[in-house]
Order: C-alpha cells, then sequence, then structure tokens
C-alpha cells in the first residue's frame, strides 16, 4: 500500500511538473516570417480640361475653369508644358488666361500636382 501511495505522489508530481512547463512555454509562432508591408500603389494619373483663369507665380497654382467649376493644381518643378509642339515655362502661365488646357495630374497629400500641362496653341490671324 505505502507503495502505491508513493508512486500516485510521484504521478501527480510528474503530472504537475509537465503542467507547469506547458504554462511557461510561449506558444509557436504560426509564421516563420512576418508578412511583408504591402506596397504603396502608384499614385493615379487623372486628367481636367478646361479654360486657365489663373496662374498664381507666388503659390504655383493653376486654376482651370472646368464645366463642373474652378480647379486648381499645383505647379511643380516636374511639370511639363507645350503649347503646340513648343515647350513653355512655368512663367508663361501668367500670360495663357483664356487659352483651353489640358493637365494630367496626380493627387498626393490631398493636393492635385500637375505632371503634364498642354495648352491649346492660339489660333493664326
Amino acid at each position: 500500500m505505502r507503495s502505491t501511495t508513493v508512486m500516485a505522489v510521484m504521478g501527480v508530481l510528474a503530472l504537475s511538473a509537465v503542467v507547469a512547463l506547458a504554462q511557461s512555454t510561449k506558444p509557436a509562432a504560426t509564421q516563420a516570417h512576418p508578412a511583408a508591408p504591402a506596397a504603396k500603389a502608384a499614385p493615379m494619373e487623372s486628367a481636367l480640361s478646361g479654360t486657365i483663369a489663373s496662374y498664381d507665380a507666388s503659390a504655383s497654382t493653376l486654376t482651370i475653369k472646368t464645366s463642373s467649376g474652378d480647379r486648381t493644381v499645383q505647379v511643380a518643378s516636374h511639370t511639363k508644358i507645350h503649347e503646340g509642339s513648343k515647350s513653355l515655362k512655368v512663367g508663361a502661365l501668367g500670360g495663357l488666361s483664356g487659352h483651353e488646357a489640358k493637365v494630367r495630374y496626380r493627387e498626393s497629400n490631398g493636393k492635385m500636382i500637375a505632371e503634364s500641362i498642354a495648352v491649346a496653341p492660339t489660333a493664326a490671324k
């Protein structure tokens, strides 16, 4: 009877050790490597067409009057500007009020940044 009690106590101690060991170890991770962060999609380009209303050189913004209202785009240093086949400098936008234009832009931080501005050439008189 004494050997049965000793065996029972040893069994309880062994079971307790297994339970204590199981509680102290951390569960294995389900993934060997963390998931890679999703790549940011390149900003999509959009376009708008209308009449040049104004150019603010100090803010580098161009306002285009469209059928849905005035839209203001930021003119960046990389913006390509053309009138027909002729390349223009940014400063020329100030003298083009009233000209038809098509602006390709991308949105960044809630602003429309002009990638290119195509100004309709003036008709020869």
